[in-house]
């Protein structure tokens, strides 16, 4: 697998969708000592793949007031590159994120969604892409909030959903050590100093909760399969079969976003909504992250 992360450096140009600012990354590689595993030829090909599509999507912003129709068909051009490079096993959250954007602007909130979030777990703490995502979320049809219960849940734990793993693992050492620190100063001031110890405690809560709350992602990250959908008119029904009644009067649409409940049976799938409806869908409908 080509790992691109070392060799690129970037460039952003902003660029406007409605009111928002789309950010598009344009990746440069080096060659040389820089080559990966896959050998000199495969990785010539993976850059002149990306510099195809690169150049695709800046094409197709120039020409999209103009001629909306070509600029689709760059669009198109180069989200294939992208995808192709996806395909050839480079796993990358710039390339990620590329790809986010150019299904946005070609209207595919689902595709879009889904590779910003893919983005997303190898670049958590990128603001341009947690902008892109918030957008692309907006723009959807569908807006089903969770439960009241979650929303109080998810503010009262702030701290566990607000701030990223990465941020959340290294405070957790960071307080760990403190803990440990603070204890045997204390051990050393004659009299124990109660601001010592208040705050040795303090620590040593923090690292417990922190380091609970990046142990409980990390299990939820490899026990939940997350999806979205990727097509309108999506019909939720009782069971894994078109025969199935649909599990209720309304049909979902592209952007959706969803959890899996149960490993898929057949071509179909047990999705669960962020409100707690669930019910089964086709997996051609579906995209899992």
């Amino acid at each position: 697998m080509t790992n691109f992360d070392r060799p690129i450096a970037g460039r952003r140009r902003p660029i406007r969708t409605g009111v928002a600012l789309l950010v598009v990354v344009s990746v440069r590689m080096a060659t040389g000592a820089a080559v990966a595993s896959a050998g000199a030829p495969t990785y010539d090909r993976q850059v002149r793949t990306l510099a195809d599509a690169l150049g695709a999507f800046d094409e197709a912003a120039r020409v999209a007031a103009r001629d909306p129709r070509r600029a689709s068909e760059l669009y198109e051009k180069a989200a294939a590159g992208f995808e192709s490079l996806i395909a050839d096993g480079v796993r990358n959250g710039r390339l990620f994120y590329n790809l986010g954007n150019t299904y946005v602007r070609l209207g595919r909130l689902g595709k879009a969604i889904a590779s910003y979030r893919r983005a997303a777990a190898l670049m958590p703490d990128d603001p341009n892409l947690r902008e892109n995502l918030r957008f692309a979320r907006t723009l959807r049809q569908d807006q089903i909030a969770p439960p009241e219960t979650a929303t109080a849940v998810r503010s009262l734990l702030f701290w566990h959903y607000g701030v990223s793993m990465r941020w959340r693992a290294n405070i957790a050492l960071a307080a760990y050590v403190a803990f440990w620190a603070l204890l045997a100063a204390g051990r050393l001031v004659r009299g124990r100093l109660a601001a010592l110890v208040w705050a040795s405690r303090a620590a040593g809560l923090t690292a417990l909760m922190l380091g609970a709350s990046v142990l409980i992602e990390n299990h939820d990250r490899r026990t939940t399969q997350a999806g979205v959908l990727i097509t309108d008119g999506v019909v939720l029904r009782k069971g894994n079969g078109e025969a199935y009644e649909p599990q209720y009067n309304y049909r979902f649409s592209d952007g959706l976003e969803f959890d899996l409940v149960e490993p898929p049976r057949g071509d179909w799938l047990h999705i669960r909504l962020p409100d707690d409806k669930d019910g089964w869908v086709r997996s051609d409908q579906v995209e899992l992250i």
